[in-house]
């Protein structure tokens, strides 16, 4: 429920900062919109709290609780790395419809998607997700939150896509630290030459990320790790 008593579905999940031990919400941007102070439920309780912090580019939000938080009994553990492997077990918690603590079980159908115009990588997953659903975590069979449940495909069967924990987490600490999420940046400037595997440095800025460590003309050949195609 928002400010002004409009009311929505969605989920998010508490998360403990090992670093302070304080008490946040993480959910989707897309759950809380544009609203600054929101009355979540907890256990039939319910408890008002501040957005922190948001990024409408990977849809994440950060909730700050106001009044005392909950007694939180178990800590949920969010993997600074996915290296999640296509069919291991993938398994969903949320409120689909209002339907509080729904839990839905499938499989990691792809570890790494690409969409179309989201420019990001996402966890693919036929665990069943549904409106409400949005904000919740996605959990591996260890009981590690591996990703935020973001997305499905509309007017399909099994086609859900969660936020990848690592991404989410790196946004976290950039949200507590700066108020926003800090993009990286590389510096330079690149061109295409269609004739080899990978880009060609056309200029690198002075003073910049790869000042000194790269220079006009090298060739990248790897980002993040991932080959550059011809």
């Amino acid at each position: 429920e928002s400010s002004d008593d409009k009311e929505g579905l969605g989920t998010g999940f508490i998360y403990k900062d090992p670093t302070t031990n304080q008490i946040y919400i993480i959910t989707n941007y897309h759950v809380i919109a544009d609203y600054t102070y929101i009355n979540v439920l907890i256990d039939y309780g319910v408890y008002r709290v501040e957005v922190i912090g948001t990024s409408s580019e990977i849809d994440m939000a950060v909730l700050k609780f106001i009044d005392d938080p909950p007694s939180i009994t178990d800590e949920l553990i969010i993997e600074d790395k996915n290296d999640n492997i296509e069919g291991e077990v993938a398994i969903a918690i949320g409120s689909p419809f209002g339907l509080d603590g729904t839990i839905t079980k499938g499989i990691i159908s792809c570890a790494s998607r690409y969409i179309a115009d989201e420019g990001l990588s996402y966890i693919q997953t036929d665990a069943a997700i549904n409106s409400g659903n949005s904000g919740g975590p996605l959990f591996n069979d260890m009981g590690k939150v591996i990703g935020i449940n973001t997305f499905i495909i509309k007017d399909t069967v099994g086609l859900g896509f969660a936020l990848p924990s690592s991404v989410a987490l790196n946004a976290f600490k950039s949200i507590l630290k700066y108020g926003i999420i800090r993009k990286n940046y590389l510096g330079v400037t690149i061109t295409d030459d269609y004739s080899i595997k990978g880009v060609i440095v056309d200029n690198v800025l002075n003073f910049g990320p790869s000042y000194n460590k790269l220079k006009k003309n090298d060739i990248i050949l790897k980002f993040n790790n991932i080959d550059i195609p011809e």
